[in-house]
């Protein structure tokens, strides 16, 4: 199951009120009250103590929980503490340059500074700097690229920095 925490159709969500998700599901699919269940919830800090629903989740020992969110609020003290030992982190970050040539298919050699392909492995390093090494922008359109990179700019300083 996959909730995304920022679709508007269920906020404004309490902590309390999340055991209706789980509710809802079973009613939907009672056929897999007996199974392991996957749950993936993105977005999960814009619930407020969101952390105590995850805890009580994960001690039914019931459910595969995955959380995802791209606040600076989920590097908080506060959640380890509360999660301690029932967490995994994975941090997920832009390409370095070896995995952007990887992503555009360019395979180089040892000594690739004496090939051919040298002019386009300095070309795709200037694109590397200044797309930041995000796939989402290096797969988009040209027109869409620069308004992405100060989208995750106004993300990074005014939502993560700031709160």
């Amino acid at each position: 199951m996959y909730i995304n925490f920022e679709d508007e159709r269920i906020l404004p969500l309490k902590a309390e009120e999340m055991n209706s998700i789980i509710e809802a599901y079973f009613e939907l699919y009672p056929e897999n009250i007996e199974m392991d269940i996957y749950l993936f919830f993105d977005e999960i800090q814009n619930i407020d103590r969101w952390e105590l629903f995850i805890r009580r989740l994960h001690d039914t020992k019931k459910f595969k929980i995955f959380v995802t969110g791209s606040s600076s609020k989920l590097l908080s003290k506060d959640i380890a503490t509360s999660l301690r030992g029932r967490t995994i982190t994975y941090n997920m970050y832009p390409l370095d340059f070896n995995e952007f040539l990887d992503f555009k298919d360019i395979k180089i050699t040892k000594y690739f500074e004496y090939e051919k392909i040298r002019y386009k492995v300095r070309k795709m390093f200037e694109i590397y700097l200044y797309d930041g090494g995000f796939p989402e922008v290096d797969i988009e359109k040209e027109e869409l690229k620069q308004k992405i990179l100060i989208n995750y700019f106004e993300m990074f300083i005014y939502k993560d920095l700031v709160e």
